[in-house]
Parts: C-alpha cells; sequence; structure tokens
C-alpha cells in the first residue's frame, strides 16, 4: 500500500508486492569460484603466455634493429673524416 507521501506502508517489500511479514526467501549458498589447483594452473599459464609473447617481442625488436645497423653498407662505415687534417693535394 501507497501512502500519500509516496513511502509504502509497514511490511511491503521494495516495489510494495512483499510478503507480509518483510523477509525474502534467500539461497542456501551462494555460488563462488574455487580456488583449485587447476584454476590455479590455468592462471600461471595465462602468465606464462603472456611472458612468452613480450619475450618473443623484445628478440624480434632486438633483430630488426641488429638488421638495420648491419645490413646497410657492404664494406662498413666509410673512415671518419677529421676537419683538423688539411686536404690532399
Amino acid at each position: 500500500m501507497i501512502t500519500a507521501a509516496g513511502v509504502g506502508a509497514v511490511g511491503e517489500g521494495v516495489c510494495g508486492t512483499g510478503s507480509s511479514s518483510g523477509t525474502e526467501p534467500q539461497p542456501a549458498s551462494v555460488p563462488t569460484i574455487a580456488a583449485t589447483f587447476a584454476n590455479l594452473l590455468h592462471d600461471k599459464l595465462d602468465m606464462l603466455l603472456i611472458l612468452l609473447e613480450a619475450l618473443l617481442a623484445l628478440v624480434v625488436l632486438v633483430l630488426i634493429v641488429w638488421w638495420t645497423m648491419f645490413s646497410g653498407r657492404p664494406r662498413g662505415e666509410p673512415p671518419a673524416q677529421d676537419d683538423e687534417q688539411p686536404p690532399k693535394t
């Protein structure tokens, strides 16, 4: 029953259709995820795969840098020319 102020009368539920005692039946137990060995192993395996993927990305990055550093010139870098030496005539 709703009063003039818009507030439910004593004994009504949240929606106004509760039982006369004001109590709701509750489940016997709350479903939970058990921390079993299989779940822990699955979590460790997920983390191991992420670490392996990061390691593989690092190896690929190092290979790309290595390839670009040493594949540019067939005879290596040209000798450095110092400004202090007089030009050859």
